[in-house]
Parts: C-alpha cells; sequence; structure tokens
C-alpha cells in the first residue's frame, strides 16, 4: 500500500510531499497527526481548487507504473502525454525525481523506491538513478538494507544475504523491470507486480453505441475507459458464472431500479448515472483487487443515494481487501461526508521566486488531519462536508 510519496519537477508538483516518506521512519516518526506526519490513508480523497495538482498526483504515478511495462521513452507518449519535456515543471530542470514508500501487508516491512528519470538535450528521457531500499521497525529498532541501486545503468543488488554487481543493458527501462521478473528476488517482484497492477480509471459518459463490445470475446478486467463492461461480463458469465452471480446480484442490489442492471444495459435503457455506478461498482467487484485505484471524481453526476452507495463500497472494498486502497478527487462536499479527517488531502498553490524572478506557481499537499481545529470539530459530531463547505480547511496562516 502507498504510504508516501515525493515528487519533484512533474508539471505543478515541482517539490511535493504527501504521506509518510522513508525520512520519517529513519527519524524514528511514525504517523503522528500532532507533528504533521500522517500516512496516507486505504482510502483517501483528495480535494482543492483547480489546476492545483490532484490530477498531475494520478497523471505522475500512472506515467510511473508506464515507464515500468513499456520503457521511458514510450510512456512519455501514451495517453496524450506529448513527450517527456511537456510532463516537465516549467523552468531549467531536466530530471522528475520519485521517492515512494510501500507497506507491505503480507510481510509487515516497507519498501522505499526512489527513481530519477533525466532526459538529453533532445529531450530524450532515460533511466539516472533508481533505488529500492527494505526496511523495517521491530523490536530492535528499525532497520534498513539496499536491495538495489543503479547509477546510469550499473550498480549493486542484494542477492542471497551478498552485494553483488548488477546492470542494464537499456536505460529506457527502469532496472526494477528486468529484476522485478525474476523470482529470486521476492521483494523486488512484490514491488514491480504491485506497480504494474495500479489502476488509473479514465471513465467518460460512453454514446448508446458505445455501451457494446468494442472486441469480441471476454475480457477479465474492467479496462482504464471502462468501455469494455459487455466484455467483462461475457467473461465472467462463461468461465466464472458463479463468480458472475455473485457480483450481478450485489450490484443489482445497490442499484433498485425494477429490473436487472445487465438487461437494461444491453437494451441501452440504462440511464448516464446508474451506468457509471453500474462501471464502478463493477470495478471493485473484481476478484483480483488492484492495489491502488486512482479515480477522477468519482461522484459527479450521481445522484445523492448513489454517492452514498458508492462511498460505502468503496470503504468495504479497502476493508476486506488488505492492502489495497483508493484514492479519489472530487469538488463535492458531500461523498467527504463519510470520510474522517486524516483521509483527506487539500492540494493548493503556492508561489516562489525563481533565481530569474519570474513567479512560479507549485503546489502544496498537506492532510486536514493535522489541523487540530478541524480535528476537534469533526470529535464533537461535524461532518467532513459541512467543515469543508464551512472554509475550515482553508489554510489559517501563511507559511
Amino acid at each position: 500500500m502507498l504510504i508516501g510519496v515525493h515528487l519533484k519537477n512533474y508539471g505543478v508538483l515541482h517539490d511535493t510531499p504527501l504521506g509518510l516518506l522513508l525520512k520519517d521512519l529513519r527519524s524514528g516518526h511514525l504517523p503522528d497527526e500532532a507533528q504533521g506526519i500522517i500516512s496516507i490513508r486505504p482510502l483517501s480523497a483528495l480535494i482543492g481548487r483547480n489546476s492545483t495538482g490532484k490530477s498531475s498526483l494520478f497523471d505522475a504515478l500512472s506515467f510511473l507504473a508506464d515507464c515500468l511495462r513499456h520503457g521511458v521513452q514510450y510512456a512519455a507518449t501514451l495517453n496524450d502525454r506529448g513527450g517527456f519535456s511537456k510532463l516537465l515543471t516549467a523552468g531549467n530542470c531536466r530530471k522528475i525525481m520519485y521517492d515512494l514508500l510501500i507497506y507491505m501487508e503480507k510481510g509487515d516491512y516497507y519498501l522505499n523506491y526512489a527513481l530519477t528519470i533525466a532526459c538529453d538535450g533532445h529531450g530524450r528521457p532515460h533511466i539516472a538513478a533508481e533505488q529500492v531500499i527494505r526496511a523495517e521497525i521491530g523490536a530492535a529498532g528499525f532497520k534498513e538494507q539496499n536491495l538495489l541501486e543503479i547509477v546510469e545503468g550499473q550498480g549493486q543488488i542484494f542477492d542471497n544475504g551478498m552485494i553483488k554487481a548488477a546492470g542494464v543493458a537499456d536505460k529506457v527501462f527502469p532496472a526494477l523491470a528486468a529484476y522485478g521478473a525474476l523470482l529470486a528476488y521476492p521483494e523486488l517482484q512484490a514491488l514491480f507486480g504491485q506497480i504494474t497492477h495500479w489502476y488509473f480509471c479514465q471513465y467518460s459518459q460512453p454514446f448508446p453505441d458505445q455501451q457494446r463490445q468494442r472486441s469480441t470475446g471476454g475480457h477479465k478486467h474492467l479496462n482504464a475507459g471502462c468501455d469494455n463492461i459487455d466484455n467483462v461480463l461475457t467473461y465472467y458469465r462463461k468461465e466464472q458464472p458463479r463468480e458472475y452471480q455473485r457480483i450481478m446480484q450485489r450490484i443489482n442490489e445497490l442499484i433498485a431500479d425494477g429490473q436487472s442492471v445487465e438487461d437494461e444495459f444491453r437494451q441501452g435503457k440504462i440511464t448516464s448515472g446508474s451506468l457509471k455506478l453500474f462501471a464502478f461498482l463493477l470495478l471493485l467487484s473484481d476478484p483480483r483487487p488492484r492495489p491502488l485505484i486512482c479515480l477522477e471524481e468519482p461522484d459527479a453526476g450521481l445522484y445523492h443515494d448513489s454517492v452514498d452507495k458508492l462511498a460505502l463500497e468503496m470503504r468495504e472494498y479497502t476493508l476486506q481487501n488488505q492492502g489495497c486502497q483508493i484514492l479519489f478527487t472530487t469538488h463535492s462536499p458531500y461523498i467527504l461526508e463519510s470520510m474522517r479527517p486524516d483521509e483527506v488531502w487539500v492540494f493548493e498553490r503556492r508561489e516562489a521566486f525563481a533565481q530569474d524572478t519570474q513567479t512560479d506557481h507549485y503546489a502544496k499537499a498537506r492532510c486536514v488531519g493535522a489541523d487540530p481545529l478541524v480535528k476537534a470539530m469533526y470529535e464533537q459530531g461535524v461532518g467532513m462536508g459541512a467543515l469543508w463547505y464551512g472554509g475550515h480547511f482553508d489554510q489559517h496562516q501563511e507559511e
């Protein structure tokens, strides 16, 4: 589970930390709301004005997953990214840096993944540096082990208790993509498998003719656009009929409009709100749960009772699937009524003066759970949505 991330030079995320980081563990700081150290929770909402970095965070995480799957050069062109230079923070910087802390539930340890992607004078990206550190906190205190460290294609790896030379011939692909595919390195394999299985929803309202199968046959999983619903239903109906019955019974219970949701879907009579809720419920019912699901405004366009149902199902997903989490953005206070202070992150833009004296806007994120006033009001029974609407999430003083 992703509990902390620090991004540098990815669009408006010029220098943006979020959650618990390795430096906090090294300092002996576990999550502490009083000190403002709060890890990213299994269910977390990202709020803030437009263009404050919420979507950029999802884009950055998606880019990382694509780098592991396809290499950095191809990943920089996927999903209309427009090339590596378009991803960089405005200015002279030519490097994007990731620092992720992931908690591995099954082994009760942490993996820290640091990655630096640089580009040459022609804007062609490559992996400049990469490091994976295993950390754990036990009776003897904090300890860490460097599992992998590669700089410009050469470095070392921790192999069966020994440090050995390691490297990659092609710096277009992260070393984690190579060593994470080998059974000999279980921690690296677990890290690679988790990141590449992240899900980033790109749902958009389909037209009636897009509700049908775009390709023949069954699909095991819902795709990013949620436009292969029919293929997924076909797969489960034919290959896993019991699972299909379980999924559809649950969805029909939640979307009660007089008849089978699947029948309405196939007849093209399903409403836009019901179709969106149907897609998300199908996603959350996947027998192979995603370790991370990122949703852009999942509550937009839904009636208030559907918002309540979706919020309940998202929380149920994180409770039933250990180590899995959902991050979502929203502009509506209603869905926040089901959230706690430590589950809400506010994204804001700050102004910093660069060396050339031109004003540069960049994003910062803070958890409202670190605000004693918000926490106290919540404990007195005031909902998070009401607190947001009342302006209590605004920064009380300038930093």
